[in-house]
């Protein structure tokens, strides 16, 4: 059964429902080859804060081609849905196309960056931690000096 999370960011409901695990398998393998920093970043914290991926995250993003960045984010968001409050009650948008992002995040850049991070926590979290513990625990311990 696919895992679905709420989130409130900045004043507006999130939600994610998680990605078949093939889907997410290729996504990953993609966001690998291109954010790997980032994801290395994260470790054992998905809750890392924003702040804490700007050096990692402007690295990537520089090398990584605008449309390709572009199609990420439209890949990553693909299961994400947001309500928008009107005055029905709200009025739910998925991000199903480019217009529908730049709907609700023109002016938004930092929302959107939040949302991306929330979208991959809930769909790859075991297995960064998992990466993550397996990188600590192969590292040098109390009783093993570095080698040199």
């Amino acid at each position: 059964m696919l895992k679905r999370e709420d989130k409130d960011i900045d004043d507006l409901k999130f939600t994610v429902v998680q990605f078949p695990a093939m889907y997410a398998f290729g996504l990953l393998a993609r966001l690998l080859k291109t954010i790997g920093p980032v994801m290395a970043t994260l470790g054992n914290n998905m809750n890392v804060e924003l702040s804490e991926l700007s050096g990692p995250l402007r690295e990537a993003l520089s090398a990584l081609d605008p449309e390709e960045a572009q199609k990420l984010v439209l890949e990553i968001l693909k299961s994400t849905s947001v309500i928008i409050p009107d005055p029905t009650g709200g009025r739910k948008v998925e991000f199903t196309s480019s217009t529908k992002i730049d709907e609700v995040f023109s002016g938004r850049l930092m929302t959107m960056f939040k949302v991306v991070v929330f979208a991959a926590q809930v769909n790859f979290a075991d297995f960064v931690q998992g990466i993550g513990s397996k990188l600590a625990s192969t590292g040098p311990t109390a009783t093993q000096a570095p080698s040199a």
